[in-house]
């Protein structure tokens, strides 16, 4: 059985051509296409490969040795002080090893948060598909924008290349400047790029800019940052209200909204939210917003965040963990979270996160011996690696 966009296909067939999908449809519709080769996946179920919406795969790593709190800023404070003993051998093979778990759960495309700087080396071919949104931040002092933008071209310049594809992530209100997201803002609608920030993440975010109090506040202030900009609006006010964000940028998190935020939520519904379930139980944040979000037209993504605050990078296991807590969601409408709406997300809806004529052949199977009503349900429940996957329309070798 196939999953197409149009719903599941029973007996079906997909022809792909060097990284392509050609042609999708009933297996005795397409039997006389001449293929070079032939591959019977037997009783399972064919699906586009998972777009992880955000990661961090340089904490693969240190993010199980980062001490358990409920306090976000304490929790920030023990992860920096482990990335302090990080080389650049270590922050790549963190990188490798992330890839790695990502495609033993059928993710074949990440949208991952890069705060070092240097290019990395080219990765093989059946590695995901890598947006890297290089991470902003002028938390201690202001970056001149000459000197930012040079940085920002050896970044781009060293990571756009064979399967790599790149983004800008201000890292989030607290740590990058008013002047630092309009610079961003004025770049990404220049180049065309994604954009990705962490916004509303936290309690102490928004007592940080509303109330101009609390222990993310004392933190940043210690660190010599300006904090004029605190205790008067909310974070999703200062950047929504002041226009900082660019058209269809991803909000990650969104978890702490006062009452005139949804004003602004109601008069941006180009926006996406990325919602990492895992990590929002691992700090045991209140419910997530995703009825609000739906009520406005807002698409939610889902993501796994990082190993600092999540056990694995297992896209499955987040959409288990969103049903859970969202059972009144249909499992259709959560599948899409992994693949349709991080896809349009970053305007690559015509190429990713499904089956069809003229998107990138990235595809990963399941056991499965159901009905067509049956399918998303069985996509839902899967808990183990996958064993079958096609990634830029080539196998594996062991496979």
């Amino acid at each position: 059985m196939v999953l197409t966009p149009g719903g599941p296909i029973e007996n079906a067939a997909v022809i792909t051509m060097a990284e392509w999908i050609v042609a999708v449809g009933p297996f005795e519709d397409l039997d006389a296409v001449q293929v070079e080769e032939e591959i019977d996946l037997g009783e399972q179920l064919l699906l586009p490969g998972l777009i992880n919406a955000h990661c961090h795969l340089e904490y693969t790593i240190i993010g199980r040795s980062v001490t358990r709190t409920n306090c976000f800023t304490r929790w920030i404070q023990n992860l920096n002080s482990l990335k302090r003993f990080c080389t650049d051998g270590d922050y790549l093979a963190a990188v490798r090893m992330g890839l790695e778990e990502l495609s033993r759960w059928g993710i074949t495309s990440v949208l991952n948060i890069a705060s070092h700087p240097a290019p990395l080396p080219r990765f093989p071919l059946l590695s995901p598909r890598v947006w890297w949104f290089f991470e902003l931040m002028d938390v201690r002092s202001r970056i001149r924008a000459e000197a930012l933008l040079g940085t920002m071209a050896e970044f781009l310049s060293g990571h756009s290349m064979g399967n790599s594809k790149v983004g800008l992530a201000p890292h989030s209100p607290y740590t990058a400047s008013v002047a630092l997201y309009r610079f961003v803002k004025f770049c990404a609608e220049k180049y065309i790029l994604p954009v990705s920030t962490h916004l509303a993440e936290t309690s102490e975010e928004l007592e940080m800019f509303r109330d101009g109090v609390g222990s993310l506040f004392e933190f940043l202030q210690g660190l010599g940052r300006n904090m004029s900009d605190c205790g008067k609006k909310s974070p999703v006010a200062l950047l929504l209200g002041e226009k900082l964000m660019p058209m269809g940028a991803l909000l990650v998190h969104m978890n702490y909204l006062d009452e005139d935020d949804w004003t602004f939520m109601h008069n941006h519904r180009d926006f996406h939210v990325v919602h990492c379930p895992k990590t929002h139980a691992y700090f045991r944040r209140k419910k997530f917003h995703f009825d609000r979000f739906k009520q406005y037209g807002i698409t939610t993504c889902l993501g796994t965040d990082s190993l600092a605050s999540n056990d694995s990078l297992n896209l499955f296991e987040e959409m288990q963990l969103f049903l859970h807590e969202h059972p009144y969601v249909s499992e259709p409408e959560v599948f899409k979270m992994v693949t349709a709406h991080p896809a349009k997300a970053i305007g690559q809806a015509h190429r990713l996160g499904k089956i069809a004529p003229g998107a990138y052949a990235d595809l990963i199977a399941i056991p499965y011996i159901g009905g067509e009503a049956d399918a998303y349900a069985a996509i839902i429940s899967h808990r183990h690696p996958i064993a079958w996957r096609m990634i830029h329309g080539t196998l594996p070798p062991d496979q």
